[in-house]
């Protein structure tokens, strides 16, 4: 948990340092370090500069000094001549301190009911939140994915027209499905198995801002957006008590806009920068989108 919060805090303060200085997929890039960092939660090494190995250093003092004493106790134990009832309290000592130690590694039961530890309770808390943000998570997609199904009409090629038809000659591009649909507010891609297009009935009026939504969202689909949106709602799944998730999560959704927006410049041409910046406008949503949505909303 600490190193995860550290690091980031680190991308949060990079971000807001070097926002407009960096390219948005370098940006956005970044954040899959601390996705990788929340996913797994072991630790491959380590470093003396970690946020582990700082925290150690006293226990790591601690030891030693213990160890040192427990040198010039020994020696002076050698030189000393223990009675027999001297003997007997230390071996009985001993036996009461390894029986401790089974009780608490091997999970042996004692003759009394111990309480809950507050670790103990904080796990299960942690659970508990977990289960229940996984199901909200599960429940809103789910949801959204139904409405997207009982309300939405196929669209064919043709019905894009010649112009638009042509970008499916873009290298990388894929012939994903188009539907349209009046279920949700903003064109998206939406669907990990069987990925597609939605758009809006206004966007259907206008044929450039179709070819712009349909670019748009075949970007999203080759940066594995769809994937990634997954990915972070586990992370907010597993990490719900961390706001330093969330706000990173808020913010790595808008950086996954803003490269897909440089992507799609980039292959329509500077050209076209004024009336794609028109397009955002007219087909934005007025409401924040839902930060455990896996639609890539524009």
């Amino acid at each position: 948990i600490i190193s995860s919060s550290a690091l980031a805090a680190v991308l949060i303060a990079v971000r807001y340092l070097f926002r407009g200085k960096i390219r948005p997929l370098i940006q956005y890039s970044l954040w899959g370090i601390l996705l990788i960092r929340l996913l797994i939660p072991v630790s491959f090494g380590s470093s003396p500069m970690s946020v582990n190995n700082l925290l150690q250093q006293n226990d790591t003092r601690a030891d030693i000094n213990g160890e040192e004493s427990y040198k010039q106790d020994r020696t002076t134990g050698e030189s000393t001549a223990y009675t027999v009832d001297t003997v007997n309290a230390n071996m009985a000592q001993i036996d009461r301190l390894y029986l401790q130690q089974m009780d608490v590694h091997e999970g042996m039961t004692t003759m009394r009911q111990t309480p809950l530890t507050a670790e103990q309770i904080l796990m299960m808390i942690w659970l508990a939140g977990s289960v229940c943000m996984l199901a909200w998570f599960l429940f809103c997609n789910i949801r959204y994915a139904r409405r997207l199904r009982y309300d939405r009409v196929t669209m064919s090629p043709e019905s894009f027209g010649t112009d638009i038809s042509r970008e499916k000659q873009f290298s990388g591009f894929r012939q994903l499905p188009v539907y349209q649909s009046g279920a949700m507010e903003t064109p998206c891609l939406f669907g990990i198995f069987h990925p597609a297009v939605y758009v809006t009935d206004e966007v259907c009026q206008n044929k450039s801002i179709f070819r712009h939504v349909l670019i748009h969202e075949n970007v999203h689909y080759r940066h594995g957006d769809h994937v990634w949106a997954i990915l972070r709602g586990l992370c907010i799944a597993l990490h719900w008590f961390n706001p330093l998730v969330w706000w990173a999560a808020s913010l790595s959704r808008r950086d996954c806009e803003l490269a897909c927006d440089e992507s799609t410049l980039k292959w329509l041409g500077e050209g076209e920068r004024e009336n794609y910046g028109r397009t955002l406008v007219s087909v934005t949503s007025r409401h924040s989108p839902v930060i455990l949505m896996t639609a890539t909303s524009m």
